[in-house]
């Protein structure tokens, strides 16, 4: 007891204590350091089973380390076959006349052949595949626009009130 009643002594514990505690939390940082230095994630699989990676929700899945690195989801034939889009049919491509083309992402633009491109954000939105079998053409005002058939209104109408 008069070890811990001196304050000398109880000083100097108390330093050479917490020097201890440092030393040890300096001998962890450096273990963990060569530890994550030994780690080298190569594949999405291994990614996946690094502690704070995410997986994102997309097909094919992607990886994203906590560095920032990615790593995507390695895919069988059979499932990169699945990832190409089927032909479509000419039925359900729009017509384009007298100088018009379609454009935008979803098909929903229509704009003359000769101005310079308009891009749009690839949102899909259903009241797009009511242009699929509309047509793009020269207005009455001379101007490229899809002409208004009760086909494409009705389509319109009804898209816009779901």
């Amino acid at each position: 007891m008069e070890f811990f009643q001196n304050n000398k002594f109880l000083k100097i514990f108390i330093v050479i204590l917490t020097v201890f505690f440092c030393l040890i939390i300096i001998y962890l940082y450096f273990q963990n350091q060569q530890l994550k230095n030994q780690i080298k994630v190569t594949n999405f699989e291994e990614c996946s089973l690094v502690k704070g990676a995410r997986i994102q929700q997309s097909y094919p899945a992607t990886c994203v380390m906590p560095s920032g690195e990615r790593f995507v989801q390695e895919l069988t034939d059979e499932e990169e076959v699945d990832l190409v889009p089927p032909e479509e049919e000419s039925s359900n491509t729009p017509i384009s006349k007298d100088g018009c083309i379609v454009g935008g992402c979803s098909g929903e633009i229509c704009q003359d052949k000769d101005e310079e491109p308009i891009f749009s954000a690839c949102l899909y939105k259903e009241e797009y595949d009511c242009y699929k079998k509309a047509v793009c053409e020269r207005q009455s005002d001379g101007k490229c626009g899809w002409t208004q058939t009760n086909e494409l209104e009705t389509c319109l109408r009804l898209q816009k009130a779901r």
